[in-house]
C-alpha cells in the first residue's frame, strides 16, 4: 500500500501539494514528508500545530549536535521557497545541508503567495521544511532521524537535551537508526532487541541526569511510554 493511500481524508490535499512538487524536493524527501503526515491527527487544524512543535524540536536540539542553523527557523517557510515558482529543483548530488543554505539564501519567500496559502498547504510546506531538516540532522550524526522517531519524541514529550543525548548514545553503541526507540515504547519491538535497546535508553536518561537513581529512571521510562501510548491526541498548545 502506497503512502498516500494511507493519509486521511482530511489531509489528503496537503499530501496532494507535496506530490506535486517532487520533481522539485526530491522523493525522498516527498516521501518523508508524506510518511509524517501518516502519523498525524487527520484534521488539518489539529496536524498543523503538532508539525510546528516537531520543528521546534528540530530547531532546539540542532545546536547540541553541532548543527549550525538559523535559529527558530520557520519550516513552513523554508517549505514553502522549496516549492514555490522558480525554485531550483535540488541537484542529485546535492546534501541536504546544501540544498537548505540555497534556499536560505539565495531563494526570496514570495511574501504575497504565502500569505494566501491554504492550512493544507502550510501543513504541506511545514512537512517539507522538517523533511529536509530531518535529512540534514541524519547526515550530520550517522544516525537517521525517521518520520517515526520525531513523533515519538513531540508525543511522549522528550527534553531536547535528553533527545540529543540519544543520538549521541546509539551512535556511541554502533547504530545508525533510532527506529527501535517508538517500537520499544510502544511494546512492539522484537524481543530479541528489547533489552539492548531498553539498556540504551535507559543510559541516554542516565547520562543525561546522572543523579537519577535506578527507580527514577525507571519511572521516566514509563512516563514516556505512558505520554507516547496515551489514545488521547496529544495537541501542543
Amino acid at each position: 500500500m502506497s503512502l498516500l493511500a494511507l493519509i486521511g481524508a482530511g489531509l489528503a490535499a496537503a499530501a496532494s501539494f507535496v506530490s506535486s512538487a517532487v520533481s522539485v524536493i526530491g522523493g525522498a524527501v516527498a516521501s518523508t514528508a508524506v510518511s509524517i503526515m501518516t502519523k498525524l491527527p487527520v484534521v488539518v487544524e489539529k496536524a498543523l500545530p503538532v508539525v510546528r512543535a516537531i520543528g521546534t524540536i528540530i530547531n532546539a536540539v540542532s545546536p547540541f549536535v553541532g548543527i549550525q542553523a538559523p535559529d527558530n527557523e520557520n519550516m513552513e517557510e523554508i517549505g514553502a521557497k522549496a516549492m514555490q515558482d522558480g525554485t531550483r529543483p535540488r541537484r542529485p548530488d546535492e546534501t541536504a545541508q546544501e540544498y537548505l543554505d540555497y534556499l536560505r539564501n539565495e531563494v526570496e519567500l514570495n511574501e504575497e503567495k504565502y500569505e494566501k496559502l491554504t492550512n493544507d498547504q502550510k501543513l504541506g510546506c511545514a512537512t517539507v521544511g522538517i523533511a529536509l531538516r530531518a535529512e540534514e540532522m541524519s547526515d550530520f550524526t550517522g544516525v537517521q532521524i525517521s518520520p517515526e522517531f520525531l513523533v515519538m519524541a513531540q508525543k511522549s514529550k522528550m527534553q531536547y537535551e535528553q533527545i540529543s543525548k540519544m543520538i549521541e548514545v546509539f551512535k556511541n553503541n554502533g547504530e545508525t537508526t533510532l527506529d527501535d526507540v517508538p517500537k520499544y515504547l510502544d511494546n512492539t519491538l522484537d524481543e530479541s532487541k528489547v533489552e539492548r535497546v531498553g539498556g540504551l535508553v535507559k543510559e541516554t536518561i542516565k547520562e543525561n541526569d546522572p543523579h537519577l537513581e535506578d527507580r527514577e529512571i525507571y519511572e521516566e521510562i514509563i512516563e514516556m511510554k505512558r505520554n507516547y501510548n496515551n489514545p488521547d491526541e496529544y495537541i501542543p498548545s
